[in-house]
């Protein structure tokens, strides 16, 4: 489970970390961060965001992948359907480097809602693992609530008290900040020579998952 954790929480820090620095500061799995920047947009005395309407764009992609995705989860959860969706999310992530790569020089609007939205897709689907796919797992898409939960531990440690919270999951929750962390880094410096083609590397590591997914993961 620690592998999962890291290596999705990677990926989550991997492909947020791609949209902000390559879209013009636009994420694709801190979704709500995206007002955020819009706030800030309109607050600079009516100058544009180059990407607004992108911006706009994602939350209504995310909450509709989340929503169509709810109904289509059948009943029993299996090996298959872990693979399923790891292999579709992984086909998401090249379409993100497809797009991105092909129109990397034309980014306007469009174009971005274009790149970002498998990207979206890809990190929507990531955002409900824990819920009913991985439901050992903490979230990997966003850390504040796995740092909060591991500052709040430690302190309860401090304390000499006990935590509220299994130490293997807390555990889990480690290996998921450092993965966040670990793929936001690496991205980045890749992205500066490879840009959109350095979206590869969450795609494989998705595929690896698929690959070896264990029932005992689930």
């Amino acid at each position: 489970m620690k592998k999962t954790a890291f290596i999705l929480s990677f990926v989550g820090g991997a492909t947020d970390t791609l949209g902000f620095s390559l879209l013009y500061q636009l994420f694709t799995a801190h979704v709500t961060g995206n007002f955020v920047l819009i706030g800030s947009s309109i607050a600079k005395e009516g100058e544009s965001d180059l990407l607004l309407w992108a911006q706009l764009s994602v939350l209504p992609i995310f909450f509709i992948t989340i929503l169509i995705t709810s109904i289509l989860i059948p009943e029993k959860v299996t090996i298959r359907t872990a693979r399923n969706f790891l292999s579709i999310q992984a086909i998401l992530l090249l379409l993100f480097l497809v797009f991105g790569f092909y129109y990397d020089n034309e980014i306007n609007n469009t174009t971005a809602t274009l790149i970002a939205a498998p990207a979206v897709v890809a990190m929507a689907l990531q955002n409900m693992y824990p819920k009913f796919l991985f439901t050992k797992l903490p979230f990997t898409t966003v850390m504040t609530g796995n740092v909060t939960k591991i500052a709040m531990d430690l302190g309860a440690l401090l304390k000499s008290k006990k935590s509220d919270q299994p130490q293997k999951l807390m555990s889990l929750q480690v290996f998921a900040a450092i993965g966040f962390v670990s793929g936001a880094l690496i991205i980045a410096l890749a992205a500066n020579h490879l840009k959109f083609i350095s979206a590869i590397i969450p795609a494989l590591l998705i595929l690896f998952l698929a690959l070896t997914v264990k029932k005992e993961h689930l």
